[in-house]
Parts: C-alpha cells; sequence; structure tokens
C-alpha cells in the first residue's frame, strides 16, 4: 500500500484538507485497491475477470481500427475536452 500525505496549513480549513486528503487518496490509486480487497476473490474469479477484461479491450481496439469509430472516438475525446 501507499502512502497519502497531505499538508497541514492553518490558512486551509478542514474542509478544504479533507477534500485535498481524498484527491490524493483516489489519485494514489488507494480507494480502487480497498475496493478490490473489500471481498476475497478466489484464484479462478480472478482468472476469469482478467480475460474479460482482455476481451473488452481486444474489442475496444478492433472497434478504433476501423475508420468510421476512429471519427466518432476523436469526436467524443474533442467534446470532453472542450466540457472539462
Amino acid at each position: 500500500m501507499s502512502v497519502v500525505n497531505v499538508r497541514v496549513e492553518n490558512r486551509r480549513g478542514f474542509e478544504q484538507m479533507l477534500k485535498s486528503f481524498r484527491r490524493a487518496c483516489m489519485d494514489s490509486g488507494l480507494i480502487q485497491e480497498l475496493k478490490k480487497r473489500e471481498y476475497y476473490q478466489k484464484p479462478s474469479e480472478k482468472r476469469r475477470q482478467k480475460e474479460i477484461q482482455r476481451e473488452r479491450e481486444r474489442a475496444k481496439e478492433l472497434s478504433l481500427k476501423n475508420p468510421k469509430n476512429k471519427q466518432k472516438a476523436k469526436k467524443k475525446q474533442s467534446e470532453k475536452s472542450t466540457q472539462g
């Protein structure tokens, strides 16, 4: 597990420090790791999940190789960057 540090400053309120702590936890992947380890997962279930994830990635790669889908993906990406 990784360590998350947040600098305590007098001028920052508690809410601001809590927000920065949460953001640091999310960025470090700590929250995802805790959720993943919340329940025991049998090795066969882990293998099945990895296989499903590989199939999703392959399908995504194949869909992006299609020129029409590349244009759609670029359009979605540009919309996301202008919105957020």
